[in-house]
């Protein structure tokens, strides 16, 4: 599909001056600015100026809206955006991290920081191809993308330019959905703080010993060189592992110690196991 021309900085600065645009408008916008010898385009943007476009609707990833003739009549026009699918669990946690950028978000202020950290964590929320858009107009038009459409997109920068949330329902999200999404990842972050603090209460390792553990996952010295001082203290296999943290290393999108944690219960369930049959064989 057709790649329209990105405008440059200055463009966007000007129109944010006249017509009192914020950046996220002119950003999202941008999608709908192709060359400025655009018969559809000139015919659209005067469509949404003069407001003969009414949104009848604005739902999770998708607009619907009228525009009216200019001598009478009218084209139903839809617009569809493309989910983010997985990329939301990667922009709730965004949020967490930046609870203050979040709430900002939340009164009407979308901040560039905000976009540069989703932009850098692979999110991208406003469109920049129109491989992110389809549509649908009842129109006959011999373009690939009519007045009405361009007219409705332009129209829907209002709505954006009011309120930046616009943009993720756009996207397929609720503001709603997003609080609570965030707020369930918070509240794992707060449990699973409490459970870490639980578990290495009494967990029978002195501080020498957590020297040791601090460089489990370090490159070493050759093997035969290594030498652990742990105090074996039974049923607490799970909890010498936990003690080691995260690992830095992942088998797909599973952390290498949440697979593997398992191994020091079951390899002591073994040696006590065997330690009891060799003792009875004897």
């Amino acid at each position: 599909m057709k790649r329209y021309n990105d405008p440059d900085d200055a463009d966007i600065h000007t129109r944010q001056q006249l017509l009192g645009e914020e950046w996220w408008t002119s950003a999202f916008l941008a999608l709908m600015r192709p060359g400025r010898d655009s018969i559809e385009f000139a015919r659209g943007r005067k469509l949404a100026e003069r407001g003969q476009v009414i949104i009848r609707g604005i739902v999770p990833g998708g607009v619907e809206a009228v525009v009216l003739g200019a001598i009478g009549g009218s084209r139903k026009v839809c617009l569809w955006f493309a989910g983010l699918e997985d990329d939301w669990e990667v922009l709730f946690r965004v949020f967490h991290v930046r609870q203050d950028l979040f709430t900002r978000l939340l009164s009407g202020d979308f901040d560039p920081e905000l976009q540069s950290l989703l932009f850098q964590a692979g999110v991208h929320l406003i469109p920049t191809t129109v491989m992110d858009l389809d549509y649908r107009c009842d129109c006959e038009s011999d373009h690939h993308t009519c007045s009405h459409i361009i007219a409705t997109y332009l129209a829907l920068g209002k709505h954006i330019n009011d309120d930046p949330m616009t943009l993720f329902l756009l996207r397929g999200k609720t503001r709603e959905e997003i609080i609570q999404g965030v707020s369930e990842l918070s509240k794992e972050a707060v449990e699973e703080k409490a459970a870490d603090t639980v578990e290495t209460e009494d967990d029978g390792f002195t501080e020498e010993n957590r020297e040791d553990l601090d460089q489990y996952y370090c490159t070493g010295p050759e093997l035969e060189t290594v030498a652990f001082r742990l105090t074996y203290n039974p049923g607490s296999e799970d909890i010498a592992f936990r003690n080691l943290g995260k690992s830095p290393f992942k088998i797909g999108k599973v952390d290498l110690a949440d697979l593997i944690a398992d191994l020091y219960i079951r390899a002591a369930e073994f040696v006590s196991g065997y330690e009891k049959y060799r003792q009875q064989s004897e």
